[in-house]
């Protein structure tokens, strides 16, 4: 009795053309069945849903975002939404314990009886309204966002309306028939008792198992009781889709919607699942894939990278790091030219905080406690790279590549195809700014990158809504208050206050690319300051600022920093480019600067109320040369002790 006021409730949802669920508890692997599983749900088209978890959630993905977008909305929620095609998308959701969650969404069609109406409310104002088929159901606007769908006979229509602001909109609406059996089961496998529909009749796949190969293709073909052969619809779904994908899915041909191509893409297992609507009721038969692995070895591998250094000796990439919590998440992706499963036997993956000693000492002395970087998770590219290249053929398609690791000659072929890969997610803490990240085989390093922060936030990376870490500007006003207390006394004016940062920076900062910076003729400086002892890296706006107040490298730009605590430590008014009335500071730049003779010079101008002389503040760092006579003796921070002359955090 249960199971039919199940079916039964089913039914009427998927009449009624709102959400509906069916959770079905299934293993995607075996290695991690107790922490994967999948969820079978659908949702009609145009519309939204929000689904709440039941632990945290640490990323939403869609496998196919023109029919189903997903995105996070909270610790504990995240919203779908289907566009105006139906068909099907994987949903996968990872949570901060591990887990992972795969809905399997099936999006279908409005559903509407033969001679009965259905009103549709529209998003924006509507300019025309188009049956693609008149009869089965015609369509008629009836306001500026509403328009009324009238079902003729049993079949499927395609309802487009175009919108006044140039948009459009496909519904899809199916229509059915007066009457029909009951007695359907919904069903995850192909046994004689489960795909039964009514009497004798029955829905079957035309395989139960498959066995293939990587890179094998089979044809499955779904049989429908001619009782409901005409008013069918019928979506497939994969479980596993670095195992196999589905081609040749149809989206309006009755017919060929039972049939599905099915391409062998990785080794493992995947159920695929032919969701069959018969009039109101769903039934599911299902077929196990099993593929054998390709073991194809790797000649080349490396990881992907968009930029490296200025010396081209090795690679390196900025990233979005910084996490609402001021800790940091790096992701960097290997890729090879073999197969997966070679990367699985043969390659491992270390990471080292390679973060400079003056960075670490300044988060230590600020009470910041530290997080050794580890890498938390491994994940397949396969279903990114597969996607990738269903592609081809289209315009400015080009196939997914990696460059080479580097070699004492510089950089490798940077246009290798990557055949197979990984994606690395390293997690730290705050203050580890730089991981070194390896790829071994065996004692064999096959490639070394290094992940620098950029010092901005990962969420909105992508959509040019990144800001800078609001926990990095905690710090920065916390050292620039310490430096503040040290340097400035009671009875200064603001020109003496500027006057004190101004020669502070200058007597404890280096010039980058000069000798003061250098690891030949400043090996101290060099060793505090350098990464890996392989270069000098910039670690992104805010934590540069922070650094210029403890003795690192910075040029004549820093005076904008002084501009920065005048305006708002000092409320001292900016003036555009020149003096104006009353007190105020601007750049000053190239003649009007400190240096006439250099444009590129940049000074900080100021100017008392009720004055009209102006003063100049340099800010930068030494530019001693051990090639001169007259700096020589300033080029090494023994000589200059610069040390002695920073403001203690501690």
């Amino acid at each position: 009795m249960r199971e039919k006021m199940r079916y039964a409730l089913a039914a009427v949802l998927a009449f009624m053309g709102t959400l509906s669920a069916v959770c079905i508890t299934v293993p995607i692997t075996g290695e991690a069945a107790a922490k994967t599983m999948a969820v079978s749900k659908s949702v009609t088209l145009g519309e939204s849903k929000t689904v709440t978890t039941k632990d945290t959630i640490k990323s939403v993905k869609s496998s196919k975002r023109s029919i189903l977008s997903a995105k996070k909305i909270s610790s504990k929620k995240f919203k779908v939404a289907s566009g105006y095609q139906y068909g099907s998308a994987v949903i996968t959701v990872k949570f901060q314990n591990g887990k992972t969650t795969k809905y399997n969404y099936s999006v279908g069609k409005y559903s509407v009886k033969k001679g009965k109406r259905k009103t549709e409310t529209a998003k924006y104002a509507i300019k025309s309204v188009k049956s693609g088929n008149a009869k089965i159901a015609t369509v008629k606007k009836i306001s500026s966002k509403k328009f009324r769908v009238t079902a003729k006979k049993a079949g499927t229509a395609k309802i487009t309306v175009k919108f006044k602001n140039g948009k459009k909109a496909v519904y899809y609406f199916k229509v059915t028939g007066s009457s029909g059996s009951s007695g359907n089961k919904n069903t995850n496998d192909n046994s004689k008792d489960n795909n039964t529909t009514s009497g004798s009749e029955k829905v079957s796949l035309s395989n139960a198992s498959l066995k293939m190969n990587e890179g094998d293709t089979a044809v499955l073909k779904v049989s429908i009781p001619s009782t409901y052969s005409n008013d069918s619809i019928v979506f497939w779904t994969c479980d596993n889709t670095d195992v196999v994908s589905l081609r040749g899915m149809s989206l309006t041909d009755q017919e060929k919607m039972k049939t599905v191509t099915v391409k062998a893409v990785g080794g493992g297992s995947a159920v695929i699942t032919a969701i069959c609507m018969l009039h109101t009721q769903e039934v599911q038969v299902s077929c196990k894939v099993t593929v054998d692995e390709s073991k194809k070895s790797a000649s080349i591998s490396g990881f992907k990278v968009m930029t490296w250094s200025n010396t081209s000796t090795f690679k390196e990439e900025g990233c979005y790091s910084r996490e609402e919590d001021g800790t940091n998440t790096y992701q960097i992706k290997f890729y090879c030219n073999g197969s997966e499963y070679w990367i699985n036997q043969n390659v491992t993956f270390t990471v080292e905080d390679v973060t400079s000693k003056a960075l670490v000492n300044v988060f230590s002395d600020m009470g910041v406690g530290y997080q050794a970087p580890a890498v938390s998770e491994i994940e397949s590219v396969a279903s990114e790279l597969r996607e990738w290249n269903e592609k081809e053929g289209q315009k400015n398609w080009v196939p997914i590549t990696f460059q080479e690791p580097f070699t004492s000659k510089g950089p490798g072929n940077q246009f290798v195809e990557a055949i197979s890969g990984k994606k690395l997610t390293i997690r730290a803490g705050m203050s580890t700014r730089v991981v070194k990240v390896v790829a071994k085989q065996g004692n064999k390093v096959l490639d070394y990158i290094y992940l620098s922060s950029n010092g901005m936030n990962r969420e909105g990376a992508y959509t040019n809504q990144a800001t800078y870490s609001s926990q990095d500007e905690k710090i920065y006003h916390a050292v620039l208050d310490k430096v503040k207390q040290a340097l400035w006394q009671p009875g200064m004016t603001n020109i003496d206050k500027l006057a004190a940062l101004s020669q502070y920076i200058n007597s404890t900062n280096h010039y980058p690319g000069l000798d003061p910076a250098s690891k030949e003729y400043n090996p101290t400086f060099w060793g505090n300051w350098s990464i890996d002892d392989t270069y000098l890296g910039s670690y992104g706006s805010i934590i540069n600022k922070i650094m210029i107040f403890q003795g690192g490298y910075c040029d004549c730009t820093a005076a904008r920093i002084l501009m920065e605590v005048a305006r708002d430590e000092l409320g001292i008014k900016v003036f555009n480019q020149e003096p104006e009335s009353g007190e105020g500071v601007w750049i000053a730049a190239g003649a009007e600067s400190s240096n006439p003779s250099s444009q590129s010079h940049v000074s900080l101008g100021y100017k008392k109320p009720g004055e009209t002389q102006v003063y100049l503040f340099d800010a930068g760092g030494m530019t001693a040369s051990h090639s001169n006579p007259y700096t020589a003796e300033n080029v090494t921070c023994e000589q200059h002790k610069c040390g002695e002359k920073l403001v203690s955090l501690k």
